[in-house]
């Protein structure tokens, strides 16, 4: 009977994980209460609602986006959000049903796989914002202050912008995909974002 006490007892310690016996995995903050997630919700529709207005009046516009740099700038920068914000719209949800984290409030239903894909959708959004930014700050330094017309800036640089921004935020969002850190975080998200897991390491 010892033997056997002994060959079980030995046989659940190598099926659990250190981290499942750690104190910290049960750790409760706003990102994983309601109140985080309800925040998290509906900024995330509030700002995809905005993008799709923004697009919507590009369209509704007499240059829509053939004639109008600007109008691209924006329509790139809204489809980003878009994306971003649906993404984290998602919240708990992409979050794997077997991770350690047991004080997230919200649904979880998902895998490995999805929080991945969560992760990586919010990367590709949140790169090419942040480039599609920059684009806009230099079309306004060359609209104002180096008096550069729109074709002269169509020619020469917009597509190298455009170029940056799907390089960019694929070669980001790939690296961090490849690296494994697209993670549940009670400290700092209430999605799959950027994180070791588990989070003390």
């Amino acid at each position: 009977i010892e033997c056997w006490l002994l060959e079980t007892m030995q046989t659940f310690n190598e099926t659990i994980s250190p981290f499942e016996l750690d104190d910290r995995k049960d750790i409760e903050t706003v990102f994983t209460s309601w109140i985080g997630i309800i925040i998290t919700v509906v900024s995330a529709v509030v700002s995809t609602l905005a993008s799709i207005l923004v697009i919507w009046l590009i369209f509704s516009s007499t240059k829509r986006l053939s004639r109008s740099i600007y109008h691209r700038i924006l329509f790139g920068m809204s489809v980003a959000d878009i994306i971003q914000s649906i993404a984290m719209a998602l919240t708990s949800l992409p979050m794997p049903t077997d991770m350690i984290y047991t004080g997230y409030q919200g649904l979880v239903i998902g895998n490995k796989f999805t929080c991945n894909a969560q992760g990586y959708l919010i990367a590709i959004g949140g790169a090419s914002g942040m480039v599609y930014n920059v684009m806009l700050s230099v079309y306004y330094l060359c609209s104002i202050n180096y008096s550069m017309t729109d074709y002269d800036f169509h020619q020469c640089l917009e597509p190298f912008f455009h170029m940056s921004v799907l390089i960019f935020s694929l070669v980001i969002a790939t690296f961090m995909l490849i690296r494994d850190l697209f993670n549940p975080s009670p400290t700092a998200t209430a999605w799959c974002g950027v994180s070791v897991y588990p989070y003390w390491l």
